[in-house]
């Protein structure tokens, strides 16, 4: 790594207090990391065998110098520093605004240091985060209870009997001085800057006049201004950029000198490029591409769907880039286990990186994959990775085999006892339980003798799974004695594994060395084709990459995620709440019609401190903030609703609430996410949702279209939304498929995704192929749906339908439109007794273990 930057690091908190001793010395330093460390895989590996995700434990490290001094040298990426500088990290701060020589500096630090003038410095430190991150830690050291919101109060010395220090150390009043001269700003009224100052000089200070100082100086900066807007949010993000183009075209320079032989890759069919427009990553190449799932297996019947299996290299320049782009992407239809799945495509594709390691991990599915003898569409890479194929046949892979038969069995034992008890649908259902585990079997048995997979079964085996899958047994007795036989050859084969394991016929994990040097050396074969396919292109490497670019080239997503989950930090601060679960609400980013002005609309669930709940005044139900667009970002949205209002809401079925609770996109998710959706699958009345979401899709024709002449175009998806929800789940309650309280696995809600939800309605037979195009046109043309423009004849004959049918079908089913429908009061009283105890549970758990709102 090429160091940028280095500085001691005189924050008063430093290092942690293992490094907080007389003989340490704390250094920050800023490290720039070659290329090929950073798409090195070795570590992924490493990690994926120890079943863990552990960060970098290396960005400490510590040199014991001859005098016996110990520097503890801390260190951040240039990318993550930039993160931290922005969130007001007190030492990221002060290592940029300070005006002493540094330890070290490069060309990349000077060029950084130009973004930043005056104001900019000052926008750091008068800033909330900056503030908050100094004055939150001398809370914290005098164990203060520190309330905040409407109820903030200043604890006095007899109010914090129980936290108070009889006796403060001088290390401890100097640390807690320090502090507080940091946490001083220039909007602090004079009176407290001078008894700061005044109490800074003394050599013993009483607890008292340290408690005030703290509570009044945290209380400033909880109310600071975000002082993000006046930073060069940009130009920081251009910088990073520049280190990472200067870094790669070091890499590609030494990729082009390398003698190599060019790769082969494969040409993605015409209509995929169609079909993935939105979803395949700007630049990728194919490398492998192939019918999976019973087709793959030559299992598959006339009701099978088609299943894609794809791979692909993305471009080494985005995965080195500041922001990397995404290394999956996938389509699969929501449709109950064993459906008929006619006609349909599902697909999924991963990043030749990722896929190496669900390959290290065992992974049965993507292992097949490689000894498949069907290559439709394959390059000289798949051929390369191929030839290794046998180093991924691990005890590990075969544990991973044995596993997935455990599954499925244990699914079957589920369809057994509903086949008992009368449930016809159940036999379909095991059926595939059972043709799954058996086409396991026969290939975990070959592994365990030293053979490869055939993945395409042959002969009698063939012909045992078919019978499985098309004449599956009809009675109670039948299915347990398929599920019975599975079972005995189930634990044959875990003996047989433990004779493997204790006999090492098999390797126990992968060679990690080979397979991370042959990753490197077909990325460093992929940059240098590109550029010998583009003779033009400069790769010199320049002293210093220009910083007049003042927008990113890269995908700022993942940016808005990381200030959302910071807004959301400090709205539990500011607000004295704990967040359960934060997520979209229904909005244009869920739905799949985010056009380029789409704000973020993030809804929370949340509890109040626990003395908000034994108060007299009645706790805060909900709130809501508004935050301006800040440089490439939207306008932030974020509302929230506390955790018994948003009970009573999901007890009775509310949309919007079961929306956010289910959202494709989660900021904050805790333990109880799970059981509140559990709760809901067990409890949820689906007539009161149905009957929602019709008076929803209703009023919104009626209001923002029928009565304009030109509406909002977006005004459509919001009516055809519900409408399109309500006929899904009426087609799956005539189906015996729907929302049911039955089976807590069972699929309660839509997709989110628009034209996933028209896909499903379509694939019912309740929508024509022409309205299916027009919904379909409505999504893609994204730029007209903030445009008021002439209604649309076909969208709006396709509202009215679904209005007139789905009120036909309503009432068929007992509820009428203009009134609420009957409940069973038995099930009714049981379903409110059990959100009342999953409420004062959840109420009772968040507010014990998140004790530091009341400090």
């Amino acid at each position: 790594p090429r160091l940028v930057f280095a500085n001691f690091d005189n924050f008063p908190l430093a290092g942690g207090e293992k490094c907080q001793t007389e003989s340490s010395i704390i250094v920050l330093a800023v490290r720039a990391e070659p290329v090929d460390h950073r798409l090195d895989v070795s570590k992924k590996l490493r990690n994926a065998m120890c079943d863990d995700n552990l960060k970098d434990q290396t960005r400490c490290f510590e040199i014991q110098l001859a005098n016996g001094v110990s520097v503890f040298v801390h260190w951040h990426d240039v990318v993550d520093f930039a993160s931290l500088l922005l969130k007001g990290s007190p030492s990221c701060v002060e290592a940029l605004c300070c005006m002493e020589e540094p330890l070290y500096a490069g060309w990349e630090w000077s060029d950084l240091q130009k973004v930043f003038d005056r104001s900019s410095h000052n926008a750091l430190f008068n800033g909330r985060r900056y503030r908050s991150a100094c004055a939150g830690p001398i809370i914290s050291l005098l164990g203060i209870k520190f309330g905040t919101g409407k109820k903030q109060k200043n604890k006095s010395h007899e109010d914090t009997t129980g936290n108070e220090m009889k006796c403060l150390t001088q290390e401890m009043q100097d640390v807690v001085m320090a502090l507080a001269q940091r946490a001083c700003a220039e909007d602090v009224e004079h009176s407290l800057k001078t008894r700061v100052q005044e109490l800074a000089t003394k050599s013993a200070v009483s607890f008292p006049d340290l408690s005030d100082v703290a509570v009044r100086l945290m209380q400033l900066s909880i109310k600071a201004p975000d002082t993000i807007d006046a930073l060069p949010v940009k130009a920081i993000d251009a910088w990073c950029d520049g280190v990472r183009d200067f870094d790669f075209q070091r890499f590609a320079g030494e990729c082009e000198r390398m003698p190599h032989t060019s790769m082969v890759m494969a040409d993605l069919p015409s209509d995929w490029s169609e079909r993935l427009r939105t979803q395949w990553p700007e630049g990728a190449q194919l490398v492998f591409m192939v019918r999976s799932g019973s087709f793959l297996y030559n299992l598959h019947t006339a009701a099978s769907d088609c299943d894609y299996s794809l791979i692909y290299l993305s471009p080494v320049a985005d995965i080195a880039g500041r922001v990397p782009p995404p290394t999956q992407f996938q389509f699969h239809l929501n449709a109950e286990f064993g459906s008929d799945k006619t006609g349909i495509i599902e697909y999924s594709g991963r990043e030749l990186g990722d896929f190496l390691i669900d390959l290290a991990k065992g992974n049965a599915r993507n292992v097949e994959l490689l000894f498949t003898k069907r290559l439709d569409y394959t390059s000289s890479v798949w051929k390369e990775l191929r030839d290794r194929r046998r180093i991924f046949l691990t005890l590990r892979c075969a544990g991973q085999y044995l596993g997935f038969i455990k599954d499925r069995i244990v699914k079957g034992e589920v369809e057994v006892n509903a086949i008992d008890a009368g449930d016809e649908t159940a036999i379909k259902r095991l059926s595939k339980c059972m043709y799954h585990a058996y086409h396991k079997i026969f290939e975990l048995r070959r592994i365990l003798l030293g053979c490869e997979p055939l993945v395409t079964l042959e002969g009698d085996e063939h012909e045992f799974v078919m019978n499985l899958r098309l004449r599956p047994p009809q009675g109670g007795d039948g299915a347990r004695a398929i599920l019975e036989q599975a079972k005995s050859d189930y634990s044959c084969l875990g003996q047989q594994l433990d004779v493997a394991r204790l006999a090492s016929k098999l390797p126990a994990e992968v060679e990690i060395g080979e397979l991370a040097r042959w990753m490197r050396s077909v990325r460093s074969r992929q940059t240098a084709d590109v550029l010998s396919s583009k003779p033009g292109l400069e790769t010199a490497i320049t002293k210093s990459p220009m910083l007049a670019r003042t927008t990113s080239t890269r995908s700022s997503g993942l940016d808005d995620a990381e200030r959302i989950t910071a807004l959301l930090e400090d709205l539990e601060i500011s607000e004295g709440i704990k967040i359960v679960h934060a997520g979209y609400a229904p909005c244009s980013r869920t739905l799949g019609t985010a056009h380029q002005v789409s704000d973020h609309d993030v809804h929370v669930i949340f509890v109040l401190r626990r003395s908000e709940y034994f108060g007299m005044h009645e706790p805060m139900q909900k709130f809501s903030r508004s935050y301006p667009p800040t440089g490439d970002m939207a306008q932030v949205d974020i509302s929230g609703w506390e955790a018994r209002h948003a009970c009573r809401l999901l007890s009775h079925g509310n949309p919007s609430v079961l929306h956010v609770l289910h959202s494709p996109v989660e900021f904050k998710t805790t333990r109880w996410t799970q059981l509140l959706r559990e709760t809901v699958n067990l409890t949820l009345n689906p007539q009161l949702l149905a009957l929602a979401w019709w008076k929803h899709g209703r009023q919104n024709f009626i209001e923002y279209v029928q009565r304009k002449e030109e509406p909002v175009r977006k005004k459509y998806v919001h009516c055809l939304r519900p409408l399109l929800s309500l006929q899904w789940l009426l087609t799956r309650n005539e189906q015996g498929t729907g929302c049911t309280n039955t089976n807590k696995d069972r699929k309660v809600l839509p997709p989110c995704g628009l034209l996933d939800l028209a896909q499903e309605v379509h694939h019912d037979g309740q929508i024509s192929n022409s309205e299916f195009s027009a919904v379909e046109t409505l999504v893609s043309q994204k730029e007209k749906l903030p445009v008021a423009l002439p209604r649309d004849q076909t969208l709006d004959e396709l509202v009215k339908r679904l209005m007139s049918n789905t009120k036909k079908q309503l009432e068929e089913w007992g509820v009428p439109t203009n009134s609420r429908p009957s409940t069973n009061a038995a099930e009714a009283e049981a379903g409110s007794s059990q959100w009342n105890q999953v409420c004062a549970d959840m109420v009772e758990d968040m507010t014990k273990t998140g004790q530091e709102l009341d400090k």
